[in-house]
C-alpha cells in the first residue's frame, strides 16, 4: 500500500494519479506566477514612461511662465515635493527601485522649475 495523504491508503494507480495532479497544480500555479511577473513588469515601464512624459510636458508652462503669463505656483511645487519623496524612498530602501526613481526624477527638476518660474 502507498500512501497518498495521511489519512488516506489508496493502492495502485489512483495515488499516482492524485500525485499527477498535484504536481500539474503546482506547475500551473509557478506558470501563472511567472505570467503575473512578466505583466506588472510591463506595466510597471509603461508607468514609469507616463510619468516621465506627465512631467516633461510641464515645458509648456515654464515657457508660458517666462514670458510673462504666470501660472499656478501651488501645484508644480506639490508636484515637487511628491516627487522627491518618491525618489528619496527608491534610493534609500533595502532593495534600490530604480524605475520608480527615473519615473520621478524628471518631476523634481521640471516640477519645482515650474514652480519658481511661476513667482
Amino acid at each position: 500500500m502507498q500512501t497518498c495523504v495521511k489519512v488516506y491508503h489508496i493502492k495502485g494507480d489512483f495515488c499516482l494519479f492524485l500525485k499527477g495532479i498535484k504536481y500539474f497544480c503546482t506547475f500551473n500555479n509557478r506558470l501563472l506566477e511567472m505570467k503575473k511577473e512578466k505583466f506588472f513588469g510591463y506595466v510597471g515601464w509603461v508607468g514609469m514612461c507616463t510619468s516621465i512624459l506627465m512631467y516633461v510636458f510641464y515645458f509648456p508652462q515654464i515657457q508660458e511662465n517666462l514670458n510673462g503669463n504666470k501660472g499656478s505656483f501651488i501645484q508644480p511645487f506639490m508636484a515637487g515635493i511628491n516627487c522627491t519623496l518618491w525618489v528619496c524612498y527608491g534610493l534609500f530602501k533595502e532593495k534600490r527601485d530604480l524605475p520608480l526613481v527615473l519615473a520621478n526624477s524628471p518631476g523634481v527638476i521640471f516640477g519645482f522649475f515650474a514652480a519658481f518660474t511661476a513667482l
